[in-house]
């Protein structure tokens, strides 16, 4: 049987599968088994986006009767524009005081929404200064969380209370405790 391509040599060698082929003949790419028409390709994405990128990089850079990028004011207002030779040919300063954003793009740094992290932080602080800052507080133990005859200690952190030790002869976290006599056995 001919395992390599039409035209393509094919050599006898020791190692898997018994057989080595050559190059492709000219015009065509592939691994010598199988070869196919070089304009028959497809392109891979990074081609297509290198090349359009080189083309762009030498339209701009070559052609200086081009129109300046920053004429169409893609920045936002007041933020300074300088016409480049990346993509997409221009590039905007900061934004002014008291916005955020990208340059094209600014927006009033209060008006801007907050990320989860942001609010669970906020509320966090808020919380330990409510309970550490106002002691007209009512006490988190009043409630009674903790399992009866553990002690229960007031603190700043969420959530607001901790517990002690599950009293003797039982055991659990402090806010639940169950008889040690009741705890199921595990098998080790």
């Amino acid at each position: 049987s001919k395992p390599c391509y039409d035209g393509v040599a094919c050599v006898d060698v020791s190692e898997f599968p018994g057989f080595r082929c050559g190059s492709c003949p000219s015009g065509t790419t592939g691994n010598g088994t199988h070869c196919q028409d070089i304009d028959e390709v497809p392109l891979r994405h990074t081609d297509i986006v290198h090349s359009l990128s080189l083309l762009l990089s030498v339209s701009l850079s070559g052609f200086h009767d081009l129109p300046s990028r920053c004429q169409s004011k893609p920045c936002y207002d007041g933020v300074a524009c300088v016409d480049v030779s990346e993509f997409p040919g221009f590039r905007c300063g900061s934004c002014p005081s008291g916005t955020t954003g990208n340059g094209t793009h600014c927006q009033d740094i209060d008006e801007v929404p907050l990320r989860h992290t942001d609010i669970v932080h906020s509320l966090s602080l808020l919380l330990s200064v409510s309970l550490s800052g106002f002691h007209d507080l009512p006490s988190r133990c009043q409630s009674k969380p903790c399992y009866d005859g553990a002690a229960c200690v007031d603190v700043s952190e969420f959530p607001g209370f901790r517990c002690g030790s599950c009293p003797s002869g039982t055991t659990g976290n402090g806010t639940h405790c169950q008889d040690i006599d009741e705890v199921p056995l595990r098998h080790t």
